[in-house]
């Protein structure tokens, strides 16, 4: 798609116009002016079946659209249109006698008329107000497919729908949140440039990352060398705790195979937390917050590289897996808690 509008109307050849009319005379004329003078790729029909058919088929930019035709007459059409989701922009062609219909025909979603016996120059700068119209839609739908696409890759489908419909709400739900954090950071950064320090951390999260939407988990954020991941949203399950747990030792499998240099360590923790915006009013954030947030930030700070450790909640909510504990630990805030070390070959079968 070009980016301005200047450039769109300088190609006409860039539109495609459609004249749905029974007059021959008309079709002729108005096809000369546009195709002739104007460069414009003109197509015609001589009666509204033919014309709807073609506006399914051919997708015309602007369709100039007689009233009265046999088959079906232009009101007809408008209301196909509407009925199938054909959205290309109509201006109407009428005489006075119909002027009423012209008035339905413009509630039914024409964009402007033209009156019999018409003025070319009238006709061709009625078209290109509105093409002006098309290249703004263009442009809007352009950008939020840009922006839709965007909200997708950044969050989980049903947030990402509830972001661009603006219903989107703050709640309380249970889930498990999961920090994962690069061992010794700081030595890469001191021996690389930071190319190529970014790119030995962009093919490390990209690794865990693939693991993390395996297992159902939703990346909500990068922190230089670390990731926050939650699981079991936005509707929350009963699976959870175990479906972290089982990311953490299939990411540790995933750089053992891949041979990589990066060691991580693993927190996770579960509760109930507030899910929705915990930003600034200038730079919106769509997050979680809470204690459990924090206390699975203070198990990744304490784990050793290559380790996994969980509390007390996970532990039960997760079942089978194979742990042991380390004994409880003093969170501020938090309290004492039970800590418990994931081994390695500890996922149930």
């Amino acid at each position: 798609m070009r980016d301005g509008l200047e450039e769109y109307m300088s190609v006409a050849e860039a539109y495609t116009v459609l004249i749905i009319d029974d007059d021959q005379g008309v079709r002729e004329v108005l096809a000369d002016r546009l195709r002739l003078d104007e460069g414009i790729n003109v197509l015609t029909a001589t009666n509204g079946r033919e014309g709807l058919n073609m506006m399914e088929t051919k997708h015309p930019d602007l369709v100039l659209l007689d009233l009265q035709m046999p088959e079906k007459d232009g009101l007809t059409v408008l209301r196909e249109c509407h009925a199938k989701g054909i959205h290309s922009p109509v201006i109407i062609i009428t005489a006075h006698a119909t002027m009423t219909h012209a008035i339905e025909a413009m509630r039914l979603g024409a964009c402007d008329f033209v009156m019999k016996p018409f003025d070319l120059d009238h006709v061709v700068a009625t078209c290109k107000r509105a093409f002006e119209t098309v290249v703004l839609q263009r442009k809007a739908d352009l950008w939020q497919a840009r922006a839709t696409k965007y909200l997708h890759q950044m969050y989980p489908p049903e947030i990402a729908e509830a972001l661009v419909e603006g219903t989107l709400e703050d709640k309380n739900i249970e889930c498990t949140v999961f920090f994962a954090d690069i061992v010794g950071s700081m030595n890469y950064e001191s021996q690389y440039s930071p190319r190529r320090t970014a790119d030995l951390f962009t093919k490390h999260f990209t690794m865990m990352h693939e693991v993390v939407l395996q297992s159902g988990g939703w990346v909500n954020n990068f922190y230089g060398d670390g990731m926050l991941v939650v699981f079991g949203i936005p509707f929350g399950n009963s699976t959870h705790a175990g479906d972290a747990i089982r990311a953490g030792l299939k990411m540790e499998d995933a750089l053992r195979a891949a041979a990589s240099p990066i060691r991580q360590k693993i927190g996770i923790n579960t509760g109930t937390l507030l899910l929705g915006d915990v930003g600034s009013r200038q730079k919106p954030h769509y997050s979680v917050i809470g204690k459990v947030v924090s206390v699975a930030k203070r198990l990744s700070d304490m784990a050793r590289p290559g380790e996994i450790l969980i509390g007390s909640e996970t532990k039960i909510m997760a079942g089978a897996f194979k742990t042991e504990s380390i004994g409880p630990i003093d969170v501020k805030g938090a309290g004492s808690i039970e800590v418990y070390r994931v081994l390695q070959n500890g996922a149930p079968s």
